[in-house]
């Protein structure tokens, strides 16, 4: 097992990987009252200038017997309302920016794998039923019976937000700022 304190952003924004949420896992289920609570987390620290926020811990098993050269898997024990939500919160930035260079950014850091096949472009792979609905939400592609899902509310809100505190550099480097404890367990050990 190995323990370590490390932005959210840097933990995300590793290089060909996918963060797998196993089967066994609950549907994502986080509200707006959720996302509202972690919004104003972020928001607090892009209008007073504080230096970090934590955000929790993130439990993970390497998914590979041996690291693949062209993909490393984390399977998600702990944590992936959090990282399936700042996902959500990532693509409403993306799509909320005017900003080219910012948009690619975010997109190539933390929510597709450009050089990777189309099985594995994807960062994070929620179970079945969400992500269904996260794929098309990430090709752009929703449709009206993805309504009631709690990604595309989520995703919805995160929009909503993003355009009323009217500053995306900004609340870019204020989510740089939160920080978690991500645990990595030894698959044969613990």
């Amino acid at each position: 097992m190995e323990a370590r304190q490390l932005s959210i952003s840097e933990f995300l924004n590793q290089v060909k990987t996918r963060f797998i949420i196993p089967v066994y896992q609950r549907n994502y289920d986080w509200q707006i009252k959720n996302c509202n609570q972690l919004f104003e987390d972020i928001k607090k620290l892009a209008d007073n200038n504080k230096n970090t926020h934590f955000l929790g811990s993130i439990v993970y098993v390497s998914g590979n017997e041996i690291e693949m050269i062209d993909l490393r898997e984390f399977i998600i024990i702990d944590g992936q309302q959090r990282i399936t939500t700042l996902s959500l919160f990532l693509k409403a930035l993306v799509d909320c920016s005017d900003d080219n260079d910012l948009k690619e950014e975010i997109e190539e850091s933390y929510l597709i794998n450009k050089r990777l096949d189309e099985k594995n472009k994807l960062k994070l792979k929620p179970i079945k039923r969400d992500n269904e609905v996260f794929e098309k939400l990430l090709k752009n592609n929703l449709e009206k019976n993805n309504e009631k899902s709690n990604i595309f509310k989520n995703y919805l809100f995160f929009k909503e937000k993003i355009q009323e505190f009217n500053n995306n550099k900004l609340i870019y480097k204020a989510f740089q700022k939160l920080f978690i404890v991500y645990i990595a367990l030894n698959r044969h050990d613990d």
